[in-house]
């Protein structure tokens, strides 16, 4: 069981020094911590571990980790994120962590998740395995959805499980783990929608698979930036271009 309260940005008393562990742009990395809780940071992520003899904290201060949490209930197990506090005491679960809203998806366990709308009333929820919410700065949570556990447990392994994905989403997620970007240079494309597995770090053979399975030329703006155009206003994407 665990309990999530949306809190105010500030704590009463400062937190106390940790270990820090980050990520950068394409690596992702697995941590043992001392009590035998795993974590897996995705990508451009970071986090601070502070273990004192009553509880286990951790500040998720951006990206995306994975918690396997050793089940103690005496000394329960809390991640910080934004204005959201987590306390588990021992299940599986991954928190995300956007510009203005982090999610939460349960792979194992359940949670109880309690938030301050903005006239104090408390909102919550309980969340059980395969579900996942989101939660703003405003602590308006989301409405319970169910999660998609092989996309979810995916990143872990390096692949992106993507089911009818618009084009430019594709983009973006493939975007956050390699130094070659990819935008699109036609509107027209915004609209595709797109079903596979991807290699999160080989952006080239995505280029491949889209030029074969679409109507998108790929045109090299650079050493690291590629631009996405439509092959049907071209007559010379009649083949894909080899990046």
């Amino acid at each position: 069981m665990a309990v999530l309260a949306i809190l105010p940005h500030w704590r009463a008393i400062a937190p106390a020094p940790g270990t820090t562990y980050s990520t950068a742009i394409g690596q992702q990395r697995s941590v043992n911590l001392p009590d035998g809780t795993t974590v897996t940071l995705d990508t451009q992520s970071s986090l601070v571990v502070r273990y004192d003899a009553h509880e286990r904290s951790v500040d998720l201060l951006r990206g995306r980790a994975q918690f396997s949490v050793r089940a103690n209930p005496q000394r329960p197990f809390v991640v910080h994120v934004g204005n959201g506090t987590i306390t588990d005491v021992g299940t599986v679960f991954q928190v995300r962590t956007d510009k203005d809203c982090t999610g939460i998806t349960l792979i194992e366990g359940e949670l109880d998740i309690a938030a301050s709308a903005p006239d104090h009333a408390t909102e919550r929820v309980s969340l059980h395995s395969g579900k996942q919410l989101w939660f703003d700065r405003s602590g308006h949570i989301s409405p319970v959805q169910p999660a998609d556990l092989q996309a979810a447990e995916g990143w872990t392994e390096g692949k992106l499980f993507v089911h009818d994905w618009k084009l430019p989403d594709l983009l973006a997620e493939m975007n956050r783990y390699n130094r070659t970007q990819v935008s699109i240079g036609d509107p027209a494309l915004d609209a595709i929608r797109i079903s596979g597995v991807f290699d999160s770090h080989d952006p080239h053979t995505m280029l491949q698979l889209l030029q074969r399975g679409w109507p998108i030329r790929a045109r090299a703006d650079g050493s690291h930036h590629v631009v996405l155009l439509n092959a049907a206003r071209n007559q010379r994407a009649a083949r894909p271009q080899k990046l």
